[in-house]
């Protein structure tokens, strides 16, 4: 079930770029500065989740399949969040500072992106998960640093991908049941 698609489009929504996009209030090059800066705070997250998520799982003395389980739980109700009512899942502020903290971590590296990568890297290889948190926070970045119609499409394509989310994190939960 955790194959290399899976993974990235797990990542990807889990991560919600336009949903990111909808935080990011700065015009200009600040805008540009805060996505560069948000991409590498929150893919540096992801990656740290992603390289010790194997000791993570092994020191909570818990089975991966049923980490899965609790990750795609996790998953679950940030999808929910995030299609229900993006805007209030995003606080929205301008300035490098706010770049890190909350558009690095915990808007691009949020629960659902932390809890899927360490459930992931537990179940195979952590080169994939690298790859798949380095192109979901590069994305969210570039989300972040170009207004793609902020008030237009973002919300809605925030609501769309929280509803894959959703999709993905039933997957998982069932996946996990089943391999218990």
């Amino acid at each position: 079930m955790t194959g290399w698609w899976f993974e990235i489009i797990t990542m990807a929504v889990a991560v919600n770029g336009a949903g990111a996009a909808l935080a990011a209030r700065s015009t200009g090059g600040e805008r540009i500065s805060q996505g560069v800066l948000a991409a590498i705070i929150g893919g540096g997250v992801l990656m740290l989740a992603a390289l010790v998520g194997d000791s993570v799982v092994d020191g909570l003395d818990v089975e991966p399949e049923s980490f899965r389980t609790a990750a795609g739980i996790v998953m679950a109700v940030q999808g929910a969040r995030m299609a229900w009512d993006p805007a209030s899942t995003y606080r929205s502020g301008d300035g490098i500072r706010f770049a890190i903290v909350p558009l690095g971590w915990p808007v691009i590296g949020n629960a659902a992106a932390i809890m899927a990568a360490i459930g992931f890297s537990a179940d195979g290889p952590d080169s994939r998960i690298f790859a798949a948190s380095v192109l979901a926070a590069a994305v969210a970045g570039a989300a972040i640093a170009q207004p793609f119609g902020r008030d237009n499409v973002a919300p809605g394509l925030a609501r769309a991908l929280g509803a894959v989310l959703i999709a993905m994190a039933a997957a998982l939960v069932v996946s996990g049941v089943r391999d218990v």
